[in-house]
């Protein structure tokens, strides 16, 4: 098989990314259709050499295109919120490995979530990943998108993990391959890392990730939350009194009034009125009560949907942010 260099497409531009100055960053999505790219991108992005046996495409193809350092390619994955995922193989000599960004269509600085080769990371949850492989696409699949965004991903996942994993491989290799790859995909997966939402935004309590309020601001923090599909609701007034700290502020991020509650089924719903934003999903505090997580819904007016066994909410309770 001949070499297969000189082959990548038009230059991508990402906000603030430090490549060499001499160096091109080209896009590189017709690589998905190459016999060798999967088992050459788990290789490098999920730091296992397993990937490589029985495709000796995977080599030439990393040693034509993916280690190029003149060159380095980028594989989009279009996101939410005119947001994509871009992901870089970073070719700096001696400092080889994978950047996965999330750049934002209209400019300014792309943020970076995780990274492969000197590991760092994770930057999102599995229920992220299954928001952001649903999400529309025209060009990829939900199998592609899954797979090549599975790198980014910490956290507890469920028992069907590798039944989801399994499929989303059978659509992209040999099938035979398909189970040991998926056992081996999985256990390169941090378990243990934790995502939490505080002050409206989802950050990673993991020691070593981007996704925290120590790596990036609450901007970024909330455009990579939009980027991956998180549903947020403001008031109708827009009232600059609730929030994110800013000075003079004196009220929390948002507060919800209960007009209304009702039980239904196993869940608890409120309905009422809201000031400031919230985020689907945020804890809050009712009273004394902590809870969880509060669900967004709407019937001609928000709704909280509340799953935690609480008791029915008095009207004018307020709800407010737990953090």
């Amino acid at each position: 098989m001949g070499s297969i260099s000189g082959v990548l497409g038009s230059d991508v531009r990402i906000g603030g990314y430090p490549a060499e100055p001499s160096t091109r960053l080209a896009d590189a999505g017709w690589l998905l259709s190459h016999p060798g790219f999967w088992p050459a991108y788990f290789a490098t992005a999920m730091s296992w050499d397993e990937a490589g046996i029985a495709a000796p495409e995977a080599d030439q193809l990393y040693e034509d295109v993916l280690s190029n350092e003149e060159e380095w390619p980028v594989i989009s994955v279009r996101l939410a919120a005119r947001h994509w995922m871009r992901i870089v193989y970073r070719n700096f000599s001696g400092d080889m490995g994978m950047d996965f960004l999330v750049d934002l269509e209209s400019g300014g600085h792309a943020a970076t979530v995780a990274s492969r080769g000197d590991y760092v990371g994770p930057g999102m949850c599995w229920q992220e990943l299954l928001t952001v492989a649903a999400m529309p696409d025209e060009t990829l699949t939900y199998a592609q998108r899954f797979l090549l965004c599975l790198p980014v991903v910490g956290g507890p996942y469920p028992q069907e993990a590798k039944t989801v994993v399994q499929e989303a491989l059978q659509q992209v290799i040999t099938p035979d391959w398909a189970s040991p790859l998926a056992d081996l995909l999985l256990a390169d997966v941090p378990s243990a890392a934790a995502f939490q939402i505080r002050l409206g935004v989802r950050m990673c309590t993991e020691g070593g990730s981007y996704r925290h309020v120590q790596d990036m601001s609450l901007n970024q923090l909330r455009h990579v939350d939009e980027a991956f599909g998180a549903r947020f609701y403001c008031n109708r007034s827009g009232s600059g009194e609730y929030a994110h700290r800013v000075a003079g502020r004196t009220a929390g991020r948002w507060q919800f009034t209960v007009t209304e509650s009702r039980l239904d089924a196993d869940s608890v719903r409120l309905w009422g009125r809201l000031d400031g934003e919230i985020r689907d999903g945020e804890p809050a505090l009712v009273g004394s009560q902590r809870i969880s997580a509060v669900h967004l819904e709407w019937e001609n007016g928000i709704i909280l949907r509340i799953d935690d066994g609480i008791s029915l909410p008095r009207a004018d309770v307020l709800l407010l942010p737990a953090d």
